[in-house]
C-alpha cells in the first residue's frame, strides 16, 4: 500500500534539498512525497521543481503564502494513498522510518505508530525522546494521559497514520499548534497506537526558534491564546465524555501554560486571563489523585502567576 508524504515547505532553500534526500532514500519504496511550497521567497520553490524531474514519486504544488495548517489541509486533499506521514522540510529522517513505521501498522488493531526522535540543534544530536518513547502497543486513553502531561505525542510529524482516520479533520488556520488541536480528533478514530522507541526522525531545532528565544510580550499572548483555543475544545470534549482524568490532566496542562506565558506580561493584561485560569485550576483541586503539593503550587498561581512560575522553575 502507498504512503503519502506530506512536506509543508517555506523559506527553507538551506535544508530542504537534505529533506527530499532523506526521502527518496527511504527502505519502504512505495510514496508519494507531496512538496507544498507556501509562497516561499527563496529558491525553495525551485528547489522543489528540480527533484520533481528527477523522481516521479515526486510531486509539487506552489500556492501563495497561507501558513502551516492551510498546507496541511491542502496536503490531506493532494494525498493519494493509504497511509499519511509528515516530515517539516527542515528536518529529515532515517532511511528505515517508513518501513519500520508501516511494518507496526499491520499489526491487529493498530491505527496510528510513531517513532522516538533526534534533536539536531546546529548539528549537535540528542536523543530526545529517549525517556518517554519505549517499544510499546498503548490505547487512545494512555495516549492522551501521557500528551497532557509531557506533551511529546502532540506532533503529526513522528507519526504514521491510517489515511481514514484523517477524515473530516482539519486544521485551525491562523494558530500555533495545529498539529496538537487535531490530534484529539484523529485519535477518537483509533483503536491502539504502536511506539517505536528506535529514534527515526530528526528534528531541526533552530538556535533562533521561538522555542529557544526570550518570548516577548506579544508572542506569549500569541502562544497563551493559541494554547487556550486547543486545550478548551479538548476539554469539552473530554466532560462530555465524562473522562474525568482526561479533564483534570488538559486542565492541568492548560493552567500550567497560562501561568508560563502570562509571568511574562505586564499585569494589566492578565486580567482576561486570570478568570481562565481560575475557571479551569478548579478540575485541578477537585481531581482526588493530585498531590496536595501539586494543588498548592496551582493555588499560589491563582494569587500571582509570576511568582508561582519562580517557584515551578526551582
Amino acid at each position: 500500500k502507498m504512503i503519502s508524504v506530506i512536506v509543508p515547505v517555506y523559506n527553507v532553500e538551506k535544508y530542504l534539498d537534505r529533506c527530499i534526500e532523506s526521502l527518496l532514500g527511504q527502505t519502504y519504496k512505495n510514496i508519494e512525497i507531496i512538496l507544498i511550497d507556501d509562497g516561499s521567497t527563496d529558491d525553495s520553490g525551485r528547489i522543489c521543481d528540480q527533484w520533481k524531474e528527477k523522481d516521479s514519486r515526486i510531486r509539487v504544488f506552489h500556492q501563495r503564502n497561507k501558513g502551516i495548517a492551510a498546507v496541511r489541509n491542502a496536503g490531506l486533499g493532494l494525498a493519494q494513498g493509504d497511509y499519511i506521514a509528515w516530515v517539516d522540510s527542515d528536518d529529515y529522517v532515517d532511511s528505515t522510518f517508513l518501513e519500520k513505521m508501516h511494518m507496526k501498522l499491520q499489526e491487529k488493531g493498530i491505527d496510528m505508530v510513531m517513532c522516538s526522535f533526534y534533536t539536531d540543534t546546529d548539528g549537535e544530536i540528542v536523543h530526545t525522546g529517549k525517556r518517554l518513547f519505549h517499544n510499546e502497543v498503548i490505547d487512545k486513553q494512555s495516549f492522551l494521559e501521557r500528551l497532557y502531561t509531557y506533551g511529546l505525542y502532540s506532533v503529526v510529524w513522528n507519526k504514521l497514520v491510517k489515511k481514514d482516520k484523517y477524515e473530516e479533520v482539519q486544521f485551525p488556520c491562523g494558530r500555533l499548534f495545529e498539529d496538537s488541536s487535531v490530534m484529539c480528533q484523529v485519535l477518537s478514530k483509533c483503536n491502539n497506537v504502536a511506539i517505536i522507541g528506535t529514534p527515526l526522525y530528526y528534528y531541526k531545532r533552530h538556535k533562533d526558534a521561538i522555542t529557544v528565544q526570550k518570548l516577548d510580550e506579544t508572542k506569549c499572548l500569541k502562544y497563551v491564546n493559541d494554547y487556550y483555543m486547543w486545550l478548551k475544545h479538548d476539554i469539552a470534549l473530554h466532560r462530555e465524555a465524562n473522562n474525568e482524568k482526561l479533564v483534570a490532566l488538559a486542565s492541568r496542562h492548560l493552567c500550567d501554560k497560562i501561568i508560563h506565558y502570562c509571568a511574562e506580561i505586564h499585569k494589566s493584561k492578565q486580567g482576561q486571563w486570570k478568570k481562565i485560569y481560575k475557571e479551569y485550576v478548579k478540575e485541578v483541586f477537585s481531581y482526588k489523585e493530585f498531590s496536595i503539593k501539586t494543588k498548592m503550587k496551582y493555588l499560589v498561581g491563582k494569587i500571582n502567576f509570576s511568582l508561582c512560575y519562580k517557584i515551578t522553575k526551582r
